[in-house]
């Protein structure tokens, strides 16, 4: 494209933009779900509250062709869009053009992997918030929505079978890993670096525009803390696909310990590693180790990325 449309325009201008994609983005693949999930699962939209009944077994089909679908609207196709009415060079704007050796990329899962402690310290941290008393009525929707969210998960997660694990890889790790780094480390922590003229200011807004758009206010502070290790790591290697690998990797190694190891005392034992006081010395541990990983990467990246017709550097 010659002349982008919101090539100079301002960011905050450009956000707006951006939302307005989303939104029309959204509504073209909602309707367009609708309509394709009639003749392949039956649908009746008369009927369409009872289909998305998570509690029903025979409906997981469907909601997990619905979920597919609005990631697909929301979070893959509008910052594809935005890239091409904000840049000339959409690819490079996004950063998806940008070569990094292997070196990044295992270092960047290695931190990934050493944070589960931390992220769990502060999953257990989040879980004993509570809000004034004052708001107790709130707070109890608040709940409702995490244990709602908890059941879609579950049902989500519960498959038997090689291609319902390769299923859920898909629409669970996959789509997310790809869209939701497109959206909103490839556009909004960008578009924040420019209006803040501070990548440590935008970093930290986008990843809490990422965590809280999830919806799940006792999930919000591990999915910030990953959302800004997620920004470090774009920033640094300049290369979208690093932060989507590991994000890939932290959702897709959910889905299979579930998997492949959901009632087990070692599945038990791994998803509490860092929650209780007893394990604090592995929380100090996962610091130690996330904070000399981090150092390493940066050091690392500023010689093992090489960008395909380089613009302005993060």
């Amino acid at each position: 494209m010659k002349n982008p449309l919101f090539e100079h325009s301002h960011p905050f201008t450009r956000v707006i933009f951006l939302l307005f994609i989303i939104v029309a983005s959204f509504s073209v693949f909602l309707i367009l779900g609708l309509i394709t999930a009639i003749p392949f699962f039956g649908l009746n939209l008369s009927s369409f509250s009872e289909a998305m009944n998570v509690n029903n077994p025979g409906n997981i089909g469907l909601i997990k062709y619905m979920q597919f679908i609005q990631h697909l609207g929301i979070f893959v196709v509008p910052p594809i869009v935005a890239a091409y009415v904000f840049s000339k060079n959409p690819a490079t704007y996004l950063r998806v053009n940008t070569k990094s050796n292997l070196n990044i990329y295992l270092l960047a899962v290695l931190i990934i992997f050493f944070a589960i402690p931390l992220i769990n310290f502060t999953a257990a941290i989040n879980a004993k918030m509570t809000l004034p008393a004052g708001f107790s009525g709130f707070e109890d929707k608040l709940k409702a929505m995490e244990e709602s969210a908890g059941k879609i998960t579950e049902a989500f997660l519960n498959v038997k079978t090689i291609g319902g694990l390769f299923i859920n890889l898909i629409i669970v790790a996959l789509l997310p890993a790809i869209g939701e780094e497109f959206l909103f480390r490839g556009i909004l922590l960008k578009l924040f670096r420019e209006w803040t003229k501070n990548k440590h200011a935008a970093i930290l807004i986008s990843a809490f525009i990422f965590s809280a758009v999830h919806m799940q206010f006792y999930g919000f502070l591990p999915r910030f803390l990953l959302g800004t290790l997620f920004g470090y790591l774009f920033v640094w290697s300049k290369n979208i696909w690093v932060p989507a690998a590991v994000h890939f990797f932290n959702n897709g190694l959910a889905v299979l310990m579930y998997y492949f190891m959901k009632g087990s005392d070692l599945y038990d034992k791994a998803d509490k590693i860092g929650s209780d006081f007893a394990s604090l010395p592995a929380v100090l541990f996962s610091i130690l180790i996330v904070g000399t990983l981090l150092y390493y990467f940066f050091k690392i990246s500023q010689t093992g990325t090489s960008t395909v017709n380089s613009q302005s550097e993060y």
